[in-house]
């Protein structure tokens, strides 16, 4: 009551009504989530009823945490002078475990309006490790259904949580319902460092009297059955773990133990890589085997678990579960041979098939095998109905499931593992599956697409298409590379690259900030990280693939302003650091820096695999020297300044190692050796017109493509755009012929496979199996490109308090017309561009709380700058080369340093500017 009567007397002492509502309530990037371990912060957004009015900021909060059930007050922040929405941290008395929370925010405006959000909720983990009384226990290698009954006297007075840790996957059944929708729970980590567990609220699933748990368990990465014939570093040879403890009104009263039963289920195999065997018979033998009253007289007795977990932290799972999501009708069904189905869904993508209605004989098999392309040569002879699956190696994804024969209509979809797929061929049945009967479902972790970007070009949109899948089908828990084969690891390089692709298009947060965390776990003694995490047992990983450490810090801070981040991860960064100058004073000269896996699958050649390894080093120091640089890190600007030094002594290195004064350019004179230094900004200012004509003439004479791989192709994009030759880089875009993301589009020359995610090689269609994979993200940069450089949206502060709008390239002749939404922590930042030769008009909407750089380009066809007008709805911004004030919002203007731009300073609101090639105003 106190907060809605603040509300209340700020909108009457104003007489002002909000013309926002709060959306988006957010705890540690989370809706409303339970078992949360860490103190919580809070983030809101403010969302316009209507048009607002132009330059509106938020002035203070008040924010209020209650008890759930009692609703009394824990925490008054009172009203806090701040313009901040995102990441406010909890300031009140230590919380207890297992509770249940409130909380709710008054948004005070500049305007004088207050707004009020409405209440939303989270609960706590166990927060102490004394409070985990449950043990690990385990059915052995067959028996992977685990149950108990247990009474409950009277419902829940306030709640019941459900705390449940597998090493390995597991599901939970209570009284026959699903407990939570989440797949392959609950997470991947180096489980002797770290296990995650997840909570549920069950309140609603029990029952008075007698009630029923039941678990089944799954290998997942823990058990070396994960790879077919062969040990995945760091697994182990054991059967899967259960550790369970359920609370009701926060008092444990059912634990994993002894005294649970344990029989084997109808999966009878289970393995990430090879598939799923699931034998409908046995489900009579364990029918209802989740509800109470059920006859375990048969089952056995649980034991306890030698666990790989002693030791290791006890961690909630504080991202997005994996889930079943969208699904997919096939598009077409062909039979290569008598019996044999193959489903073409259209899109390539992280799943399962789900096969539905089937009558089967008793005891018969039906096989799914999965594959991301049809069989086409170098492969064998194309008959557009036969799958090929050599590029899956080792991993036979191959999913059986066998009859019951009850005539029922049987249906399964597979529980334990994950394939990646557009294709599935289904066999064994004597009549053929409709349409109907058949679906693909797509699976991943739950991040949501929270921006967009569309283009007036058919290519451009493509390339967002496929990137937009690369990157939601490679998030299983953690960032992985690919989803298919044999490997599906959390390989850095390929994070390193496309993060920031990632933390546009995808609410990112809570993963990014797990994942961290197993950084941390894993990171190597002398301070380097590893070329995958979890790390399997590797030592330092490559340069360009450590730095996928700094580069998510640097994201999280930069994009969704988390300084927390920066903070928590501090020690392991400075070892990092520490351990990158240890390496840079060990080398003579940069011209023998660390390699690693250089310019990865490169068009052409490879280059100077030192200046690539160089380039690493010098990035890295750039993030650094920002990220450490925040106020309330005391250790924090010595460190940046000491990152600041060092690289500009690596800079003058770099040039000195790899620059050819005779030829202009450096290294090899290869495009990638350019783009790099480039990237960087550290071409000194004497030589940088030779360096980029040499670049320029050398992608002409190329045909226009590229001849880089993933690092090059990532920074040479921005670097034209720098340059002021997005038209170069649009060229290299719009082309569909090798090397170009337009030739994986078209499927190759041939057209056997149109990609619909982005391909691991420029040349996959006529590459071999040993390393061909058709769903990789790590050539996905180009969607950052996107949003930064053509449609020009980046933070000027972090976290987009202050935003640049910049669009390069709108009016090219393939592309006159582009829009976007960039979601931000306070909210959407909206942009259309509409251009040709003489004129452009750009309409944008900022998020309240935020100002902005616009900048609109001069003409290259006109001369005289004079002749450019800008106007706002029909009034004059920008006239004769001067600026124009009276425009509500619109606060100064200039040209840019370079000439090249006119910058508008403008308030948050809705804007609708023209520009144009004019000889009056």
């Amino acid at each position: 009551m106190m907060m809605m009567a603040a509300a209340a007397l700020s909108r009457h002492e104003t007489g002002a009504a909000p013309a926002f509502s709060i959306v988006e309530q957010a705890v540690e990037y989370l809706h409303e989530p339970l078992g949360l371990d860490v103190p919580p912060r809070f983030s809101w957004k403010l969302s316009p009823r209507d048009q607002p009015a132009r330059g509106l900021s938020p002035l203070a909060y008040r924010l209020t945490v209650r008890h759930l059930q009692n609703e009394s007050v824990i925490w008054d922040s009172g009203k806090t002078a701040s313009a901040t929405t995102h990441l406010v941290a909890y300031a009140g008395p230590p919380l207890r475990s297992d509770g249940r929370f409130s909380w709710s925010v008054i948004s005070f405006l500049n305007d004088g309006s207050a707004v009020e959000s409405p209440r939303a909720s989270f609960g706590t983990a166990l927060l102490r490790a004394d409070e985990w009384k449950a043990t690990w226990i385990t059915g052995g290698d067959a028996a992977r259904l685990l149950r108990k009954e247990f009474s409950v006297a009277s419902p829940p007075r306030s709640h019941a949580t459900l705390f449940v840790a597998g090493i390995g996957y597991h599901e939970v059944e209570l009284n026959g319902n699903k407990v939570g929708d989440g797949k392959l729970d609950a997470g991947w980590s180096t489980f002797s460092k770290r296990v995650y567990f997840n909570s549920f609220d069950v309140t609603h699933l029990l029952a008075r009297g007698v009630n029923a748990v039941g678990v089944s368990l799954g290998n997942g990465w823990f058990s070396c059955g994960v790879s077919p014939g062969t040990s995945q570093p760091g697994c182990v040879n054991s059967p899967p773990q259960l550790l369970l403890q359920l609370q009701i009104d926060e008092t444990p009263v059912l634990l994993s133990d002894l005294s649970w039963k344990v029989h084997a289920g109808p999966i009878t195999y289970d393995s990430l890589y090879n598939g799923e065997h699931y034998d409908g018979r046995l489900e009579e033998q364990v029918a209802g085997w989740s509800t109470a009253p059920f006859n375990d007289a048969q089952w056995q007795a649980a034991a306890y678990a030698k666990s790989a977990a002693n030791g290791a932290l006890l961690a909630s799972r504080l991202f997005q579960p994996i889930r079943h999501l969208k699904t997919f009708a096939p598009l077409a069904v062909r039979s290569p041979r008598l019996g044999v189905q193959v489903f073409d869904f259209g899109q390539n993508m992280a799943g399962v098939v789900r096969l539905k209605g089937m009558r089967c004989a008793a005891g018969s098999n039906v096989t799914i095998r999965h594959a991301e392309l049809l069989m086409h040569p170098p492969y064998g002879d194309y008959d557009g109905s036969t799958i090929y699956v050599g590029n899956l190696r080792g991993a036979k994804a191959t999913d059986i499931y066998t009859c019951r024969g009850d005539g029922s209509g049987e249906t399964y979809a597979p529980t334990f593992t994950q394939h990646g797929f557009r294709y599935a061929e289904v066999s064994g049945l004597l009549a053929p599956l409709t349409e109907t009967q058949v679906e693909a479902v797509e699976m991943h972790t739950d991040i949501q697409q929270h921006s967009s970007v569309v283009f007036a070009s058919p290519m451009l949109n493509a390339i967002q298409h496929a990137t937009l899948w690369g990157q939601k089908s490679n998030v299983m828990s953690v960032p992985t590379d690919c989803d298919q084969r044999d490997e599906r690891r959390g390989w850095t390089g390929d994070a390193a690259l496309t993060f920031e692709e990632a933390l546009y298009n995808f609410g990112m947060g809570a993963v990014y900030s797990r994942w961290l965390d197993e950084f941390r776990d894993d990171q190597a003694a002398d301070g380097a990280s590893n070329d995958f995490v979890p790390a399997l047992g590797q030592g330092d990983g490559a340069p360009n693939w450590q730095s996928a450490f700094p580069s998510i810090v640097w994201g999280l801070y930069k994009y969704y302003g988390d300084t927390a981040v920066v903070r928590r991860n501090y020690a392991a960064l400075s070892r990092y650091y520490d351990n990158l100058e240890r390496l840079y004073n060990s080398s003579s000269k940069l011209a023998a820096y660390a390699t690693g896996f250089g310019d990865w699958v490169p068009a052409g050649p490879m280059g100077n695999t030192h200046l690539i390894g160089a380039f690493a080093l010098l990035h890295d120091l750039q993030m650094g020297a920002s990220f450490f640089n925040i106020s309330d890190l005391p250790a924090g600007p010595a460190r940046a300044a000491r990152c600041a030094l060092l690289l500009r002594r690596a800079a003058a290195d770099f040039h000195s190692a790899f620059f050819n004064a005779s030829t202009g350019y450096y290294g090899t004179g290869l495009q990638t050796e350019q783009a790099l230094p480039l990237y960087l900004g550290i071409v000194p200012k004497e030589v940088l017109p030779r360096v980029l004509n040499h670049t320029i003439a050398d992608i002409a004479q190329h045909g226009g493509h590229t001849t880089s791989g993933i690092i090059g192709i990532r920074c040479m994009l921005d670097a034209l755009t720098d340059a002021q030759r997005t038209d170069v880089a649009l060229d290299m875009l719009l082309s569909d012929s090798y090397p170009s993301y337009g030739y994986m589009l078209k499927g190759g020359d041939h057209g056997w496979e149109p990609a619909t995610t982005l391909w691991e090689l420029w040349d996959s269609d006529s590459q071999g199996p040993s390393m061909n994979s058709r769903n990789h993200i790590m050539f996905g940069s180009v969607s950052a490109w996107f949003y930064r450089k053509l449609i020009g949206i980046t933070p000027l502060t972090p976290g987009f308090e202050r935003i640049s709008i910049r669009p390069s390239g709108i009016g090219h002749s393939s592309l006159k017309h582009a829009s976007a939404v960039v979601a931000t922590p306070r909210g959407d930042i909206v942009v259309s561009v509409e251009a040709n030769s003489t004129s452009m008009t750009l309409g944008i909407t900022l998020p309240v709380g935020t100002t902005s750089v616009v900048a609109m380009p001069l003409f290259t066809t006109q001369e005289v700058h004079g002749a450019f007008a800008i106007s706002e709805r029909g009034a004059s911004v920008w006239c004769m080369n001067a600026f124009e004030s009276g425009v509500s919002g619109v606060r100064a203007g200039k040209l840019s340093p370079d000439g090249s731009y006119v910058e508008l300073e403008v308030d948050s609101g809705m804007y609708h500017f023209e520009a144009r090639i004019s000889t009056h105003c």
